[in-house]
């Protein structure tokens, strides 16, 4: 019995995600279509307001407040999979769909 089941477990797992989503920057996060459009914004709104390049922070789409879309920017450590948390610049920018702009920025 406990082959089959651990049998079910390993095909479960290698089932390939939905087609409706996608992998964000970290692979255990998991984002609509839509969602996945709005990354772009961020990453210029990061770049031109922090000036910082790709691949030393993460972004997470991690909720929504009403219309806006809520996304979770993480500064890496030397290891992308590894973050740096409270450290002063993580923080979460509200973007709006509707628009595609960046309309309020929170700090921790």
């Amino acid at each position: 019995m406990k082959p089959v089941l651990l049998a079910i477990a390993i095909f479960a797992c290698a089932l390939p995600a939905s087609a409706n989503e996608v992998s964000s920057d970290t692979p255990s996060v998991q984002m609509t279509k839509a969602e996945r459009k709005l990354v772009p914004i961020v990453k210029d709104y990061v770049r031109n307001h922090r000036g910082w390049m790709d691949g030393i922070y993460s972004v997470e789409c991690t909720g929504h407040e009403g219309d806006l879309v809520v996304f979770t920017v993480v500064v890496t450590g030397s290891d992308a999979h590894h973050w740096v948390l409270g450290n002063g610049q993580t923080f979460q920018v509200l973007v709006d769909p509707a628009s595609k702009t960046v309309t309020r920025e929170r700090f921790f």
